[in-house]
């Protein structure tokens, strides 16, 4: 099993291993200067900006660089193509309906690394090759890369706001107000919000007030992505953007309120339903405890809710996974090791540059 680029493999490389490696190095220090110049003008919707800006460009050159080879009729070019064409419908498809984003980072990073092959060689060659390049075993290793991470599809989730607030900013025993950029679309749609303190630790005395009972028939309290059946659901209000700055009504009864310390590494967070368009923010109960200080700093995110967590792997699904990452392990040295003189440099390449 090999990853293929479309282009010539040279008997000998021209340039050495510094050649690829510099131009690596040099399109790093440009991403980052680039983002940091973004995100110091305009915050994180010139993130937004930057990375449409290049990625759209992007599709759109190299589809019609594609297409270029589809109206001249090159070989193969209009087969692969219609092959890619099905594939995407394919893709959209079952997306649509499915959450199905691991499986397509997959794709995308086999894209991504195939395209480095090509560029590797290329580039130590020092003219532009055509043909075909296989590099044993990596197509094995890109799989394996992702059998070795948890593969639940929450852990493939794409924050839409995100964002921190300090210490200053909590209620020690009230509503706090954690507002964000507006979500146009909004209304009808499923969220997932929570809030982590990584910084935190132990008992430290930052928490969020629940109810004892099930009060949101459209949504579930989650700790560390699970739901959690000890509490009903959190004490919160959603924030749009046409909504008054005042604080909701005082709580009634809270003795019949819980306390869940925020702290480690663990989310904390509730799924609900969005009643109209321009979400802007959530109204949380949040209490300090006088047993500890609180963190410093409160995280907090809100995702679209297309799917409940998976649970903790089952025993029986865990040995499977085990026995995949083996089975490719074991394809990936021996596939790997025989050609591994003549492949060598380029994995070092390559492992600089996942790394």
């Amino acid at each position: 099993m090999a990853a293929t680029a479309t282009t010539d493999r040279p008997a000998l490389a021209a340039a050495p291993i510094s050649a690829p490696l510099a131009n690596l190095c040099l399109t790093f220090a440009l991403t980052i200067v680039t983002l940091a110049v973004a995100g110091n003008l305009g915050g994180t919707r010139g993130y937004e900006m930057l990375i449409v800006g290049m990625g759209w460009p992007h599709v759109i050159l190299g589809f019609l660089f594609y297409f270029g080879k589809v109206l001249n009729d090159e070989v193969q070019a209009r087969s692969y193509f219609i092959m890619l064409a099905l594939l995407t419908l394919i893709l959209w498809s079952a997306h649509y309906s499915f959450t199905i984003t691991g499986l397509i980072s997959i794709y995308f990073t086999y894209h991504v690394f195939r395209d480095e092959v090509f560029i590797y060689f290329q580039t130590r060659a020092r003219h532009k090759l055509a043909g075909a390049v296989r590099i044993a075993g990596l197509l094995p290793f890109i799989l394996l890369m992702f059998f070795v991470t948890d593969p639940r599809p929450q852990y493939y989730r794409q924050d839409l706001r995100s964002g921190e607030i300090d210490s200053g900013r909590v209620n020690s025993n009230g509503w706090t107000l954690i507002s964000f950029e507006p979500i146009s679309y909004s209304g009808g749609k499923d969220f997932y919000f929570f809030v982590e303190a990584r910084g935190s630790k132990g008992t430290q005395g930052l928490g969020l007030n629940t109810t004892g009972k099930d009060v949101q028939s459209d949504g579930e309290i989650r700790v560390a992505d699970r739901k959690w059946t000890a509490n009903g659901d959190l004490v919160f209000q959603p924030y749009y953007s046409d909504s008054p700055n005042s604080a909701p009504s005082p709580i009634t009864n809270p003795n019949d309120h819980n306390h869940i310390r925020v702290s480690g590494d663990y989310r904390l967070g509730q799924t609900f339903r969005a009643s109209r368009d321009n979400l802007a923010g959530m109204w949380i109960s949040t209490a300090t405890f006088a047993d500890a200080p609180y963190p410093n700093n409160l995280k907090f995110h809100v995702t679209p809710d297309t799917s409940a967590p998976l649970p903790a792997l089952s025993p029986a699904v865990k040995v499977l996974r085990w026995l995949v990452i083996v089975i490719l392990a074991v394809l990936v040295l021996w596939k790997g090791l025989p050609h591994l003189k003549r492949d060598g440099a380029f994995w070092l390449y390559f492992f600089f540059f996942v790394g």
